[in-house]
């Protein structure tokens, strides 16, 4: 029995017509009708076992579009050829399996490297690397012990040089490797939440630190030579909580970013803004007032598009102006003592219409944490 309950929904290629003209009151267990779930699989729950974890990443094969890797929080690693139908594991041998992150290597998919100890994860013991699927692992120059207490964020290659990779540890900094994670050199110091590359320029690299050990506030910084040197160029106040960087193949020049329910909006690659969202009076469709930032995403066919949720997961198709529910905290009617919370999303280049989201599931009943979740959105 494959231990992952995925949740695949199809969204129907109907937009929500600007015409309702009365807020739809969505109860607090209820979804967006306009949206299908399909349980397709396990057939039967493994009970009120705590400690199971939750999914934490997924990556994806250059040139099958069905072959992807999903990381769980304390799971280890899976492979699936078959769209998530079934799954092998592929992570026992790693000596920890907190993992946090995947990066498959572009012009070589048999290897991969994983993060270990994250955002919501156990302490890190690095990055490990595997050049045959899994079989064998190795260390890399990353490494840490459990005493030091680190955790990596966020882990990116270079889509136009598997070898260039990004780390963003907390408590640490941003690290750079060029040659496939053999050396590495720290490019950036502080708490470093999160990294990501321009869509299109991957010279342009933004990365969002945490109580900046400049300023005490929350910074955003940016390179426009490859991560070898990072200027500041947005300085705020109330760092903290889930600090998410976001951008849009659909507009390359915006780059969104959230700390404690707040989204600001950039453009100009950083340098001019645009406006603020505060999700927690933020304008919901149907009435309901639960959005926060465990997960932030912008659509890559749709610039405007919004994905913001935690417990609840929202979209916003007017940039943020208003928002409407498209899963609620109760999975529907799937089980009505179990919430979720939304971790990350992450887009297939090959099914360029798909979203997956990553998330965990608890009990209401014992705040254990039971299955291992993904969820898949097409037609965003």
């Amino acid at each position: 029995m494959v231990p992952f309950l995925i949740i695949e929904y199809c969204m129907k290629k109907l937009e929500i017509e600007k015409e309702k003209k009365s807020k739809k009151t969505f109860s607090s267990r209820t979804i967006n009708p306009n949206v299908i779930w399909k349980n397709i699989g396990p057939a039967t729950y493994l009970g009120n076992q705590a400690g199971l974890g939750r999914t934490s990443a997924v990556a994806f094969h250059p040139t099958q579009e069905n072959t992807f890797y999903v990381g769980a929080g304390v799971g280890g690693v899976w492979k699936t050829t078959d769209g998530g139908a079934s799954y092998t594991v592929i992570g026992d041998l790693l000596p920890t399996l907190a993992v946090s992150k995947i990066v498959v290597n572009q012009s070589s998919p048999n290897t991969l490297y994983v993060a270990t100890g994250g955002r919501r994860n156990s302490r890190s013991f690095g990055v490990f690397k595997t050049s045959d699927n899994g079989a064998t692992w190795q260390n890399t120059f990353l490494n840490y012990s459990v005493d030091q207490n680190k955790q990596i964020y966020e882990m990116i290659a270079d889509p136009t040089n598997s070898n260039k990779m990004f780390i963003a540890v907390l408590s640490d900094g941003l690290y750079r490797t060029l040659d496939g994670m053999q050396t590495g050199t720290k490019v950036l110091n502080g708490n470093v939440r999160d990294v990501i590359l321009k869509p299109g320029d991957p010279n342009i690299v933004y990365a969002l630190v945490h109580n900046s050990p400049t300023t005490g506030n929350g910074q955003l910084f940016k390179s426009t030579d490859g991560g070898t040197t990072f200027t500041a160029i947005v300085n705020f106040t109330n760092s903290g909580g889930d600090m998410l960087l976001t951008v849009s193949a659909a507009d390359a020049e915006k780059v969104y970013f959230s700390h404690n329910d707040i989204i600001e909006k950039y453009t100009m690659s950083g340098s001019q803004f645009i406006g603020t969202v505060n999700l927690a009076a933020a304008n919901t469709i149907d009435g309901v007032q639960d959005i926060d930032t465990g997960s932030l995403f912008l659509s890559q066919n749709n610039a405007s598009r919004i994905y913001a949720g935690f417990q609840s997961h929202n979209r916003s198709d007017s940039d943020g102006a208003s928002f409407e529910i498209q899963l609620n905290k109760f999975l529907g009617t799937v089980n009505p003592d179990v919430h979720v919370d939304f971790m990350e999303a992450y887009t297939n280049p090959l099914k360029p219409n798909v979203i997956y989201f990553v998330m965990m599931v608890v009990y209401m009943n014992t705040m254990n944490l039971i299955m291992l979740l993904l969820t898949e959105i097409m037609a965003y």
